[in-house]
């Protein structure tokens, strides 16, 4: 199986913090726009704000109190796996059932099992990884950890909105990316699916605010600029287990 191109050395020390080293951005948003050849191998599949409520085995349920990216919905409970002793993972127990924490998560790859000695992980649930910065502690309204390089501190209420810039301006000029791909012709952005999937969007300006949203399962979906002010827009799109976040310059 291919794993994070990131060389993860996997090792046996008991009294170690982890069961492997690895390398990965050192920040959270240095993290969602990684500067590495094939970044997906770093770029989460889901951020969501959620409260730890149980462990179990090497995983633990995580209640969704806001999903900033991805398709978790506020007030699922979402399985998120951990490390058994042999994965490129953080062990769940690092946090307590009650704790509020912002995740970054994978989409699991199923190593725990045989690796951890069992067959609990299922498609669809989530792993938490070290390669990189997959989690801020938060309290009292405040997010806190190595956000970007210099910030350590943020209001949660401008938390979405600070990530969304950070992603936007280490975007690339080019269009079509990935499985989907969208411009501008002026009166509408153009948003096509490269497939049948289904997709859901939502439309940011570059200061976090989100314009408009929805889902569609057509071909081509048609989504008005009339109102909006020129400049570059931020359009998270999810199909599937796939997510993006392209950048639309808007004339």
């Amino acid at each position: 199986m291919k794993r994070i191109l990131l060389v993860c050395l996997v090792s046996l020390m008991g009294s170690s913090n982890f069961a492997c080293s690895c390398f990965g951005p050192e920040t959270f948003c240095g993290t969602l726009v990684p500067p590495y050849p094939e970044p997906q191998w770093w770029i989460p599949d889901a951020i969501v704000l959620g409260i730890k409520t149980e462990q179990s085995a090497h995983g633990m349920d995580v209640e969704v109190l806001e999903t900033l990216m991805g398709e978790p919905q506020v007030g699922e409970i979402i399985r998120v796996w951990g490390d058994c002793g042999l994965l490129c993972r953080h062990y769940p127990g690092a946090w307590q059932n009650g704790d509020t924490v912002v995740w970054a998560l994978k989409y699991t790859d199923l190593a725990g099992n045989g690796a951890c000695g069992t067959s609990l992980e299922q498609e669809g649930e989530y792993m938490l990884s070290i390669c990189g910065t997959y989690f801020l502690n938060y309290s009292n309204g405040m997010v806190s950890g190595p956000i970007a390089e210099g910030v350590e501190l943020l209001p949660y209420d401008e938390f979405g909105q600070f990530i969304s810039t950070c992603m936007a301006m280490a975007l690339p000029a080019e269009l079509g990316l990935g499985k989907v791909t969208a411009w501008c012709d002026g009166n509408h952005i153009i948003l096509q699916p490269l497939g049948e999937d289904a997709l859901a969007y939502e439309l940011y300006d570059l200061q976090g605010r989100m314009i408009t949203q929805g889902r569609t399962s057509v071909s081509t979906t048609y989504i008005p600029v009339g109102t909006l002010s020129a400049g570059i827009h931020v359009l998270k799109v999810s199909t599937g287990r796939h997510s993006e976040t392209l950048r639309i310059p808007v004339p």
